[in-house]
């Protein structure tokens, strides 16, 4: 791991990493990166690629509308349907084409789109990437009956030939529909093999060949690990905190794919001991911010008001997930509700706003009932990056998850666009991660938050100057040329230790 004093270093040293490697050469360097979870990937790559790198995203099996593209840069006018099968005609997403460099859709086809790319076969690559288009298309008019499509479409050796007749279908106006039922909603592969069985090895190999690095975002390496590609990384995203840790088939692959990742990238502060618990070597792991893409927020808090008059609104955008599963999941809402109920009790005047998404949503609902907070609660459906920032604007403060001692993409976004945000974070990060502790208020129980709630509210313009602090430190410790140095340090340290030149 990079040690506290070579930080600097690194970061001065790595950033010119593109230029160098196409001097020597006579290229630009080529990274892939393999599921979008989150749009991290896409951020990631977004960056990289405004520098010099020739990234492309796979992103096989996976469509939830806040791991699609759409959901960050389009201006969205209308209702994209079910979340996890979003139907970006009807969502009316305006101002955005996908990239080519872009593959989403069903592992066998995806696998083969990006092979027959790096091979330069283009009419097989236009007839796959059209293939996932009716595929995705047919996911999102099918209403909830699933599951036989799903089978029917990547079922071994009848892939291709089942989206021949499902595009006819189509064309002639029928729909998925008829086919059937569940929708799948997790965000990984429910199977512990490394490969997907309705693909040759063969291919996944030719797939990711010519790329000089492999960056697989929670699970996403096990292509690359499966093929023995020489220069590959885990990037976790909470993933290591209880996942690897499980007693099953998912928790396995988790741990067996972390242990022997050529690299580990630890975005979460927390996740450095679960990586050590693991039995990770140091030398494997490279601490770095979250991908994300400061220059837009802070480009949105320059040229959005910010509302400082009515009522104070205390924004709660995390994902509701609180009443079981691991830890890699849960936002502890429970602990932001009766937070929120005992600063009520003590005369505070607020409003909450709730973002509708999370499996406990009907839970938070009763809760909120219980404790008396409907009158002063609204709720808002799943918002795309625009409309959330602009809400987040208009807020006195951001109340982010109060169950892991660690802070993400919403206490990121919150102090890029100078919000107060309050959150659990149990101690400064460590070193490895941040030069200095970031100005977020820190809360764990309920008790706790009412506390921070009132001392808000005490001072609704921030005149104590919060806020400024934390778009200060966004710049300062999160930047974009430090989050990729730090990255493309480590892919030097992944080619040399290869043998390759960089």
């Amino acid at each position: 791991m990079i040690p506290e004093a070579d930080l600097g270093s690194a970061d001065a040293a790595s950033s010119d990493w593109p230029e160098r490697f196409r001097s020597h050469m006579g290229r630009p360097p080529r990274v892939l990166h393999v599921g979008n979870i989150g749009n991290y990937a896409w951020v990631n790559a977004k960056l990289m690629r405004a520098r010099g790198v020739d990234c492309v995203i796979l992103d096989p099996d996976f469509y939830h509308v806040a791991s699609a593209p759409e959901w960050l840069e389009a201006e969205i006018s209308g209702d994209p349907g079910d979340l996890f099968y979003p139907d970006w005609r009807a969502a009316g997403a305006r101002g955005f084409s996908r990239p080519e460099w872009f593959i989403n859709g069903p592992g066998p086809f995806v696998l083969r789109e990006l092979a027959a790319r790096e091979a330069g076969r283009k009419v097989a690559r236009a007839r796959y990437a059209v293939l996932s288009a009716l595929y995705r298309r047919g996911l999102a008019s099918a209403k909830g009956r699933r599951s036989r499509f799903r089978a029917l479409m990547e079922s071994d050796g009848q892939a291709l030939r089942l989206a021949k007749a499902m595009a006819r279908r189509l064309a002639l106006g029928g729909a998925a529909s008829r086919m059937a039922p569940a929708i799948h909603s997790e965000a990984f592969p429910s199977e512990p093999e490394m490969l997907p069985s309705s693909v040759p090895r063969e291919i996944i190999g030719k797939a990711l060949a010519g790329f000089d690095v492999v960056l697989g975002y929670a699970l996403g390496a096990r292509f690359a690990h499966g093929v023995n590609h020489p220069r590959y990384a885990s990037l976790e995203l909470g993933t290591l905190r209880g996942l690897p840790f499980e007693d099953t088939p998912l928790g396995v692959l988790a741990a067996g794919l972390y242990r022997q990742s050529p690299g580990v990238f630890v975005t979460n502060v927390d996740c450095l001991a679960a990586a050590a618990r693991l039995g990770i070597p140091e030398e494997r792991i490279t601490a770095i911010p979250h991908p994300f893409e400061l220059s837009a927020a802070l480009a949105a808090a320059t040229a959005h008001p910010v509302a400082t008059e009515g009522r104070p609104l205390l924004l709660c955008p995390a994902r509701h997930h609180w009443t079981k599963g691991n830890a890699s999941w849960r936002k502890g809402n429970d602990v932001l509700i009766r937070g929120a109920a005992l600063a009520a009790e003590r005369g505070a005047d607020f409003r909450l706003v709730f973002v509708e998404w999370g499996e406990d949503v009907n839970a938070s609902r009763e809760l909120i009932a219980e404790l008396g907070l409907s009158g002063r609660t609204r709720w808002v459906p799943t918002l795309p990056r625009r409309r959330l920032w602009a809400l987040m604007l208009e807020a006195t403060c951001v109340l982010d998850q109060f169950d892991a001692s660690a802070f993400g993409g919403l206490a990121l976004e919150g102090m890029a666009l100078g919000r107060r945000v309050v959150t659990r974070l149990d101690q400064a990060p460590p070193a490895a991660f941040f030069s200095m502790t970031p100005p977020l208020l820190a809360a764990a129980t309920p008790e706790e938050l009412a506390a921070r709630i009132l001392q808000i509210l005490r001072d609704p313009g921030d005149a104590e100057g919060i806020g400024r602090r934390g778009m200060e430190w966004m710049e300062r410790e999160h930047g974009e040329d430090r989050q990729l140095a730090l990255q493309f340090a480590a892919f030097e340290r992944l080619l040399a230790a290869s043998g390759a030149s960089s």
